[in-house]
């Protein structure tokens, strides 16, 4: 499923990537909020929301499909890709992977490396859902309203696609290629964020040769969520 806001003549197209078991909707608040004169592409990942297929259990192919969906849409340039969690994992590939299709990259709570617990994994593996781990992904300042309705979303996805999502994360580990990657990066993570802490963001600061950091207050692993507007505002400063 696409949800694609197009603008003919636009300066360029903001491209949101979710996170492992999320989907589009993750990024209903920055679609509403884009900045003056861009397109924006959300997207659900294979065998999430709305998208059919097979889910695949490697960064690499998530990168591939991506890639192609873009390709696909054929929105004006530059592409600005913004990813979250697996979507950042997605992202910083596709920069290495396919250099011609990213022109720059803002990263949302991720890291060169997701190592995932064995604990939920193995309960992901058995086709258990735990939502008090779904509650470590969001900050002590976030409205209960918020946490419940986006736990009650997330627990419509299929244990066995947040399984394979999950493993790609544990799976993944750039650590070693990042500093290949050239194009302009936008770090953005929640003070707050226990699922990949700020020391995430700060290994990829220092080692991605032109990033920048903003570390969000109040917010958790869901950033862009829990302070929509202060995310948009930093997307918009790094777009202008």
């Amino acid at each position: 499923m696409l949800n694609y806001d197009y603008i003919a003549g636009a300066k360029g197209t903001l491209i949101f990537v979710h996170g492992a078991g999320g989907s589009l909707k993750k990024w209903r608040r920055q679609m509403s909020g884009l900045p003056e004169g861009f397109g924006g592409l959300a997207f659900d990942l294979p065998g999430h929301g709305s998208s059919s297929g097979q889910t695949p259990d490697d960064v690499k192919t998530y990168a591939a499909a991506s890639a192609d969906c873009v390709r696909a849409v054929a929105s004006p340039r530059p592409y600005i890709w913004v990813g979250h969690s697996l979507g950042g994992a997605i992202v910083l590939t596709i920069a290495l992977n396919y250099p011609d299709m990213l022109d720059g990259q803002i990263l949302i709570g991720s890291g060169a490396r997701l190592k995932v617990t064995p604990e939920n994994l193995e309960k992901l593996k058995q086709g258990i859902v735990d939502p008090n781990i779904k509650r470590l992904a969001f900050s002590s300042f976030t409205a209960e309203e918020l946490i419940k309705a986006e736990i009650e979303e997330d627990m419509k996805t299929s244990p066995f696609v947040s399984y394979n999502a999950f493993f790609a994360c544990d799976k993944f580990d750039l650590m070693d290629s990042i500093a290949q990657i050239p194009q302009n990066t936008l770090l953005l993570v929640g003070k707050e964020d226990l699922l990949t802490p700020p020391k995430y963001s700060e290994y990829l600061l220092n080692k991605l040769p032109r990033a920048s950091l903003e570390i969000i207050g109040q917010a958790g692993h869901m950033a862009m969520l829990e302070q929509p507007s202060v995310v948009n505002a930093h997307i918009n400063k790094f777009v202008n």
